[in-house]
């Protein structure tokens, strides 16, 4: 599998994890959701942004996003991928700098 169907199975995964959580906001509520995949296969995902204790943390690669009731779910997800596989390439060009 290469990069690109990799991504879009991660944008699919969220897509679908948004989906689940955003039937229950009412209007004027949002809900911030964290994904985190550190070889752009598996996806963890928490709410919030920053906890300690989430599925996401001690994973290298991050993506944010608020959900609001009448969001583009499928947008939201492909921006939280595109913030992952951002930090990835950022990971791996660091990994390469430092082991010349």
């Amino acid at each position: 599998m290469n990069i690109d169907e990799k991504i879009q199975k991660l944008v699919e995964k969220a897509t679908e994890i948004l989906i689940d959580y955003s039937p229950d906001l009412m209007e004027d509520v949002s809900l911030q959701m964290t994904f985190a995949s550190g070889d752009l296969e598996s996806l963890h995902f928490q709410t919030g942004d920053n906890s300690f204790s989430g599925d996401c943390y001690g994973v290298a690669n991050w993506g944010f996003v608020e959900i609001y009731k009448d969001s583009d779910l499928e947008q939201l997800a492909i921006d939280a991928i595109e913030q992952i596989a951002d930090g990835f390439i950022e990971t791996k060009l660091l990994e390469e700098t430092t082991n010349d």
